[in-house]
């Protein structure tokens, strides 16, 4: 088994462009602020086992942000390649950063 942890702090931003009339063509745009993987070791995993992995976030690390045009997201993504498989497992966790 081999894996890659990705900790992503993502901004994402959605408007209205031009006429304020025509709000079914918001367009929206995303930003990556932070990034960084952490690669998991090699070993043998059984069925329910845990995988760990750790980040430490940046000491000025924005606060996660929801607001409906708006917003600051953290998560981890994880790729795990197991043997025997022909495509890599690939899951999302969100993050919620607090002051």
């Amino acid at each position: 088994m081999q894996g890659t942890a990705i900790l992503q702090g993502v901004e994402a931003v959605s408007y209205n462009p031009g006429n304020t009339e025509n709000r079914t063509e918001a367009e929206h745009r995303s930003h990556t602020f932070h990034e960084e993987s952490e690669r998991m070791g090699t070993s043998r995993l059984s069925s329910g086992e845990a995988l760990q992995v750790t980040f430490r976030l940046p000491p000025d690390a924005p606060c996660s942000f929801n607001a409906p045009h708006n917003a600051l997201q953290w998560s981890i993504r994880f790729e795990v390649k197991i043997a025997g498989r022909p495509e890599p497992w690939r899951g999302t966790a969100a993050l919620i950063v607090r002051p």
